[in-house]
């Protein structure tokens, strides 16, 4: 969830992401992504295949951690059963990490 807890949460709980300037999210069902307005990437949730990046392969995160600065990302993409990261920059530039295996479906923002 992000909020520095590993309780399962079954009521809306607030989530402070405004503080790092997220304005967009996408969830998964390992992991959550989200865009800051200058096109930062952080990323939070359970390590599956590398999907939570290249640094994290032996962890997870409880909370927001930035994995990607400078890259002006505008979209974030996972793949089927969230073993995927995919990232389009505003130059169409794709940066994608996880499991490498054929992606059956996209889930996007």
């Amino acid at each position: 969830m992000g909020n520095k807890g590993t309780q399962h949460v079954i009521a809306p709980v607030k989530l402070d992401h405004h503080k790092l300037g997220i304005e967009k999210i996408v969830g998964a069902a390992w992991h959550t992504i989200g865009i800051t307005r200058d096109g930062d990437v952080y990323i939070w949730g359970i390590n599956v295949d590398g999907n939570l990046g290249p640094a994290t392969q032996n962890g997870d995160y409880n909370t927001p951690q930035k994995i990607l600065s400078g890259k002006n990302i505008i979209r974030a993409i996972t793949g089927s059963y969230s073993s995927n990261t995919l990232l389009v920059s505003n130059t169409g530039t794709v940066f994608a990490w996880g499991k490498n295996e054929s992606v059956r479906k996209l889930y996007c923002c």
